[in-house]
């Protein structure tokens, strides 16, 4: 059996996804259920295919189709040609669409496939704006919809040996009825993933990340590549973006060794983890710094950053503190560094792709292809001018920002594959719709803490929807453990997160309002027993 990370829900796009759909509805309802005459070709296209829209399940990495069910929306549908009276068996309340040709392949059929496509389907069906579904269930499987939810209606249609009966769905009825399964689908094998990375992927950055990889040399690859980060910075606001192999704390030690190229003495504000890690990073690379020093959780004092920055060349911020959730404003950074006169330098590590970001006024910035861009992790993103100053003095070619944005921005080996999933994550994380989303869950996980009596350490007026802390001091290695064996991912190993009791959530990446309901049930069973965990 295919493994469930491989499976994606989608509807067709390419052709092979299109010919495989004619050959499993051939082998379906000719070979299985022998409801259309056989031919050599071995293939069968439906009446309807033009009007079909089709939701479709696939194993990207094999190329191979696994379900697939049409979903049909205008009148008349095909079963008002089996069942002449159609209109007298329904309430006209309801606004009905027709699903046909539903079918798994048979390796399938008793596994969480099945209610991960259902999800998929019955989430369609909704989206287009139907409160039921009409199905024409083969005899063979009336027990296996009835536990789904359909009600028979009317009289048996079609011919001897091929049998059926037609059935309706109440689509709200669907997602009482299956709490259960729909849990067992949307947690699956590979689990509820809430960490800050790796992150849930959406089925096209699967499906560009598993393509033939192709040479970084290659003219195709180059302008490909040219267009992603033309395109990645204007949208994010800044002259251009180079893309370099590596980690953001790679992207980080590049413009600290940049920085250190053009100025003396660095002011880092510090409220966590990732603002002490700047301040390493500037040390490293031989700058002074003026830490300006907060409590984990706090906002930056912008009075106090404002004096201190007249004695600073350049200010040098997280803009999420993903340690401890808290959005530092980015408009009053810019004021600040405005009136002194001085660059502002942004780690826009777990904001970009989180929140709506704009690089106006920044003079360098960093993120990464995974957390809020939604992609895999390996590709570094650094955030700069259209020009670059000359260079002061020799550095490391793989730390010398000129270096990387040289030669078309590929002056060594680079991964196609990260690329292409890069291209075909970014665009749909910067949409309004996704930042708009990720604010709901926000908001929802916050209820779901509160009605079990927990709270963020930063509240979601200073928080950004992405990262939720949670301070839970000695339980939290006990909960984290309970929730990674009921397969929900959440962080709590790290060094820092470990010595303050904290558990993290992350909602970077692909989630649904299921999944969050999900993980407040399994935070619930996790908080409820306080004997230690072992092993």
């Amino acid at each position: 059996m295919s493994p469930s990370g491989t499976w994606t829900f989608k509807r067709p796009e390419h052709p092979w996804e299109f010919e495989a759909l004619h050959r499993l509805n051939y082998s379906a309802f000719v070979e299985e259920i022998p409801q259309h005459p056989p031919n050599a070709e071995r293939r069968l296209v439906d009446r309807f295919h033009d009007e079909n829209e089709y939701v479709i399940g696939v194993d990207a990495a094999r190329r191979e189709l696994l379900g697939m069910a049409a979903i049909r929306t205008q009148r008349p549908f095909s079963l008002d040609q089996k069942l002449v009276d159609l209109d007298r068996h329904l309430d006209p309340a309801r606004k009905s669409c027709e699903v046909r040709l539903w079918t798994i392949v048979p390796r399938l059929r008793r596994s969480t496939f099945v209610p991960r496509f259902l999800a998929a389907l019955i989430a369609r069906v909704r989206e287009l704006g139907f409160d039921q579904a009409l199905i024409s269930g083969t005899t063979r499987q009336i027990t296996f919809y009835e536990r789904l939810g359909f009600r028979a209606f009317g009289p048996l249609v079609g011919k001897e040996g091929a049998w059926f009966q037609p059935m309706q769905l109440d689509v709200a009825r669907f997602r009482a009825k299956l709490p259960r399964a729909l849990g067992a689908a949307l947690v699956g094998e590979r689990g509820l993933n809430f960490l800050p990375g790796p992150v849930p992927l959406a089925a096209a950055t699967r499906a560009a990340f598993a393509a033939e990889p192709v040479s970084h040399r290659d003219a195709e690859f180059v302008g490909e590549f040219a267009r992603l980060r033309r395109d990645l910075a204007r949208a994010l606001g800044a002259p251009a973006v180079t893309a370099l192999i590596g980690s953001g704390t790679l992207a980080n030690d590049v413009v600290a060794a940049e920085l250190a190229q053009r100025v003396r003495r660095v002011l880092i504000p510090v409220t966590g983890e990732f603002g002490g890690r700047l301040v390493d990073h500037a040390r490293r690379a031989g700058l002074e710094v003026d830490e300006l020093g907060l409590p984990w959780g706090s906002s930056i004092d912008f009075e106090e950053l404002e004096r201190r920055a007249r004695d600073a060349d350049a200010l040098w911020s997280v803009h999420c503190e993903t340690s401890t959730g808290v959005l530092h404003d980015l408009a009053s950074l810019r004021r600040v560094a405005h009136a002194a006169g001085i660059p502002l330098v942004l780690d826009a590590t777990s904001s970009v792709g989180v929140v709506p970001v704009d690089f106006g006024g920044v003079e360098l910035a960093t993120c990464t292809s995974a957390k809020g861009l939604a992609a895999l992790a390996g590709l570094a993103l650094v955030f700069h001018g259209s020009t670059l100053p000359p260079a002061r003095r020799s550095l490391p070619r793989y730390l010398d920002l000129r270096v990387w944005s040289s030669e078309e921005g590929v002056p060594f080996t680079h991964s196609s594959n990260l690329v292409r999933a890069l291209g075909a994550a970014w665009p749909g994380a910067l949409e309004p719709a996704s930042f708009a989303r990720r604010v709901e869950l926000a908001r929802a996980l916050h209820a779901e803490l509160e009605a079990l009596g927990l709270r963020a350490l930063v509240g979601p007026e200073r928080a950004s929807p992405g990262v939720l802390t949670l301070p839970l001091g000695p339980r939290a290695a006990v909960v984290g453990t309970r929730l990674e064996r009921a397969r929900v991912r959440t962080s709590w190993r790290s060094r820092y997160l470990r010595e303050r009791g904290w558990l993290q959530i992350c909602l970077f990446g692909e989630h649904s309002a299921e999944e969050v309901a999900l993980l407040g049930r399994a935070l619930r069973r996790a908080l409820g027993d306080p004997a230690p965990v072992r092993g």
